[in-house]
């Protein structure tokens, strides 16, 4: 699992800060049953979108074959959806998003003459 986002390097421990206390507020209470509205009511339509597309197809199948699931799943998609509730989303991130194991990298702007990979006096 991982969390991106993009901002000034003077914001990344106030970024990181905030990301940190999502997750621990989804880990201890879980997300609000409006946004697991929200988020299956968005799934639930990039799934129509996307089962008119070769890509979703050929990307499910090839996800399918390298875990060794059954194909079949692919068109269960809807009913997994149906199945998301408050408390096994509180569930899987207290599973995935242990508080004290996370990795966080930072890319910042490159500083020096000539600004990013450039170079000066050519």
């Amino acid at each position: 699992m991982s969390v991106a986002f993009g901002c000034a390097p003077e914001n990344v421990e106030k970024m990181v800060s905030a990301t940190l206390a999502e997750v621990k507020k989804l880990r201890d209470q879980g997300p609000s049953a409006d946004d697991v509205q929200k988020d299956q009511e968005i799934e639930r339509r990039e799934l129509e979108t996307n089962l008119r597309r070769n890509p979703y197809w050929t990307g499910s199948m090839q996800t399918v074959h390298s875990l060794g699931w059954d194909p079949r799943r692919i068109a269960k998609r809807r009913e997994r959806i149906e199945l998301l509730t408050t408390q096994n989303l509180r569930e899987s991130f207290r599973k995935y998003f242990p508080l004290d194991h996370y990795t966080v990298v930072t890319l910042l702007p490159e500083t020096g003459v000539g600004g990013a990979g450039g170079s000066k006096g050519r």
